[in-house]
């Protein structure tokens, strides 16, 4: 039987393989976000990506990891997002409404240009 930790594994290495078109270099961490890593998943996108597997149906937010990895961010430059995945397999990526906002703006700038 697969353990938490492996499915964990797994979110990441997923996370890391739907981000290789944005950025060639992202991959998971080594050790998952330890030895002066940002986050589960390194990357050149200025995104701190930490990776939760729950056992559940519904995905909830631990407020104390959200916390954490807000906390933990080196600078404002480094946008937190947090990946959760359910025991049903479905991933959802959570950020807060102040990056939501630039993001998408910044999406619809660059759809103004073309």
């Amino acid at each position: 039987m697969i353990t938490n930790r492996e499915k964990g594994k797994c979110l990441e290495n997923m996370v890391s393989a739907l981000l290789e078109h944005l950025d060639k270099y992202v991959r998971p961490s080594k050790a998952s976000g330890a030895c002066n890593e940002i986050g589960d998943i390194s990357n050149n996108l200025k995104l701190k990506i930490e990776c939760k597997y729950r056992n559940t149906i519904n995905s909830k937010i631990d407020k104390k990891v959200w916390n954490k990895l807000y906390s933990s961010l080196p600078s404002f430059e480094h946008t937190p997002i947090l990946m959760l995945q359910d025991k049903e397999e479905d991933i959802f990526a959570v950020l807060g409404i102040n990056d939501f906002i630039r993001i998408l703006g910044g999406f619809l700038e660059n759809e103004k240009r073309k």
